[in-house]
């Protein structure tokens, strides 16, 4: 779980309790109403709740009066600018409040104290509920049906032929229950973060029930509960556009737990279903219902019969879009990519983002293991649906041509094609991508954050980068580097290339934390950052661990060391390899260092870099002792920076010192995202490029000036 899941549970308060009837004790619940044009039926669902919950409204730019009516009613009201979809909008909801429950209602159903209070007490009497449902009934009194079957393509078939009506289904109990009023754990919501938000309109249930029930809780329907509802307030099934996303909600589950396979099995029975019923005798409104079906689902055959659209209003609504093609992945362990991402996004909330990892490797996973595989295909990142998370697949090694990039390229096209992304702007962080913006046009920021033609990479390797680095300096409308080593060795190919370094989350590494529990006693020294040959210098660690055995080093950080520098490392009892940690606890552990410690390589490849580590360790303000390599050389207290014969020496010093150190001066992500921002800006007109090097000062640096 990562992102605003975590810092709302980090920031969860004591949760009051209120007496009710005067006999027995609640839990004040959080309810949230998602409304799009629901004037109509929201003020009999906000009048229906009793005075002990806490209600907030998320309006998806409702043409009519909703947000008005629910601002009268005294309820809290987030009013977005675009239909974020219902997913996205129950999110956001989620995330305003701190209750131990939180009751999902639709605006066109109701239910009141007395119901409320049973589907509450069931959740209490029974802690492996996860998700309560009440009854569910018409307006006339008629019962609907709340559970249903989870889709899937022998469920489909067993419908399209009959074989339900013999009783051949399994029982309901593994099924789940519609989205119009059903009551939740927050902590089993957060667990199972939230709902996805590629379900922008049906479906979103449906997938938070299966998750919920894979994680061993408990999907229940309470007798002795009851809430109404109209249904369909905010759309008409027949109406073009919400049968698409109808259908696609059922589509996205068989695809996302079944496979593609499966998803075309059930796409032939829903094909075969409704040309039967559409041509048989019945209500005039249900054939012309299953004719719109089959039109749909022959589109998809013909298009694409293996996967589901994502575009939305979401996607193609106001503003513009970005295509990250990044050269590390949306995990845990935070870099420059993600904080600007976050930042761009939280200034502008009309973006959309599409960040595109480090492609999976399937012949290197087959041949060497490949390291943990990650989720593939799309997912959403953050709960407002607007950034989405792509992983694409290399099938073939690059030494055997072009293949490789122009099937990623294809792949990255294809997606952004199914977001429904109008003219994104293309930001390039891995310059295997050169040639998608030569195929695609798309207005383009080349993004240099590594010198890597100079580091272990095989001559082909280097030639092949060189290439499309030259590919990108011609068609990019941007260039921009993070360090001054990258302005020097770049300025020739691209004399308005800008310079936006890094910063640091200040606030974030200020913070106090506790002490993380996998430390060991003190005296520690410890190092936060990627673990690789490349950066550090493995025979000085030793030789700290060595002069200073009563030292524990600490190694926290994503490994890519060999074998053989883990076995060297290893020799001392002293050394602690603790592997990558979430960036929501990285301060913990430079906080609570005695010493931290950079002992990186001097080097051509850490010349081109600008640490972000540089930047934590002025705001942690932690004795920090660095080799002079670049980001750390013009650094003043609470860092020293001393050669690597003197480095031994210094940290036993500063162990002895332990001053605290804290400077005021240090950069924000918030200042590099507006330059950032600029520079995407002109990518998309070229017109306005510079004429010479945009300066932006590093801490402790001169300004940079153009030559």
């Amino acid at each position: 779980m990562t992102g605003p899941w975590r810092e709302a549970t980090a920031r969860k308060v004591d949760i009051l309790r209120r007496f009710v009837d005067n006999e027995h004790t609640v839990v004040a619940l959080d309810v949230v109403i998602v409304t799009y044009n629901s004037a109509e039926y929201l003020s009999r669902s906000l009048g229906s709740l009793p005075d002990w919950v806490d209600v907030a409204v998320i309006d998806n730019a409702s043409s009519d009066n909703s947000a008005e009516l629910a601002r009268r009613a005294g309820v809290r009201v987030v009013a977005n600018d675009v239909n974020a979809g219902f997913a996205a909008a129950c999110n956001q909801g989620a995330l305003l409040g701190a209750a131990d429950f939180i009751l999902f209602l639709n605006p066109d159903a109701a239910i009141d104290g007395e119901n409320l209070e049973n589907l509450f007490r069931r959740m209490e009497e029974d802690p492996g509920i996860g998700v309560a449902s009440p009854i569910i009934r018409h307006p006339d009194g008629s019962q609907q049906r709340e559970r249903w079957p989870f889709p899937s393509a022998s469920g489909a078939w067993r419908e399209t032929l009959g074989l339900h009506r013999l009783g051949l289904r399994s029982g309901d109990d593994q099924g789940f229950v519609i989205g119009a009023c059903f009551l939740v754990r927050r902590s089993v919501f957060t667990e199972a973060g939230g709902f996805d938000t590629r379900y922008w309109l049906y479906g979103e249930e449906i997938d938070l029930c299966r998750r919920i029930r894979d994680r061993g809780w408990k999907i229940e329907t309470v007798d002795d509960a009851t809430a109404v509802h109209v249904g369909g307030a905010s759309s008409e099934p027949t109406d073009p556009f919400v049968l698409e996303h109808f259908c696609r909600g059922s589509e996205r589950f068989v695809a996302d737990y079944a496979g593609s396979l499966a998803l075309l099995s059930f796409r032939l029975a829903d094909l075969l279903g409704s040309a039967v019923v559409s041509t048989v005798p019945g209500p005039r409104q249900r054939r012309q219902l299953h004719q719109a079906r089959l039109r749909r689902v022959l589109r998809q055959l013909a298009k694409e019969p293996f996967s589901v659209g994502m575009n939305s209003p979401a996607n193609a609504a106001l503003g513009h879009s970005i295509v990250v093609c990044s050269l590390e992945a949306w995990d845990d362990v935070w870099r420059r990519n993600q904080f600007l991402v976050r930042e761009l996004l939280d200034a502008d909330p009309h973006l959309r983002v599409l960040f595109v990892e480090p492609a999976f490797d399937r012949l290197h996973r087959l041949t060497s293991g490949g390291g943990p595989h990650r989720k593939r295909g799309l997912r959403s990142a953050l709960p407002d649906g607007r950034l989405i998370v792509f992983e694409p697949v290399k099938t073939l090694p690059r030494v055997l041509g072009g293949f490789a990039d122009w099937s990623l390229c294809r792949q990255v096209r294809l997606t952004v094609s199914r977001l429904g992304f109008d003219d994104p702007t293309l930001w390039v962080n891995d310059a295997s991508y050169a040639r998608l913006t030569e195929e695609t046009g798309w207005s383009t920021l080349y993004d240099i954050t590594d010198d890597w033609l100079p580091s272990w990479q095989t001559e082909p390797a280097r030639r092949r980068l060189k290439e499309n680095e030259a590919r990108l300096f011609n068609c990019a409308g941007a260039v921009v580097v993070c360090s001054a080593d990258l302005v020097a060795g770049r300025r020739k190919q691209r004399p308005d290339l800008e310079l936006v370094p890094n910063a640091v989350d200040v606030e974030h590494f200020s913070r106090p934390q506790d002490r993380p529990t996998d430390l060991p006693k003190a005296p520690i020294a410890v190092y936060v950052g990627t673990l690789d040959e490349d950066r550090l210098d493995i025979d000085l660690i030793a030789d700290l661990a060595g002069a200073s055995p009563n030292l524990e080093i600490v190694l926290v950080g994503p490994n890519s060391l060999t074998s053989a520098s883990v076995e060297a490392l290893g020799a001392h009892r002293n050394v602690t390899l603790l592997g990558p940690r979430p960036y929501a606890v990285v301060p913990a552990y430079l906080q609570h260092a005695d010493v931290v410690i950079v002992p990186h390589i001097v080097s051509p490849l850490t010349e081109s870099l600008d640490p972000i580590m540089a930047y934590e360790c002025l705001a942690v303000g932690r004795p920090t002792i660095a080799t002079p390599a670049a980001g750390f050389r013009a650094l003043s207290s609470p860092v020293v920076v001393v050669e690597r014969e003197g480095f031994v020496v210094e940290v036993a010093e500063a162990l002895a010192r332990d001053d605290n150190v804290m400077n005021s001066e240090v950069p924000s992500w918030t200042e590099r995202a507006v330059a950032f921002a600029g520079a995407l800006r002109r990518a998309r007109d070229p017109k306005s490029r510079r004429t010479s090097v945009v300066s932006v000062d590093h801490p402790g640096c001169k300004a940079l000036t153009p030559p």
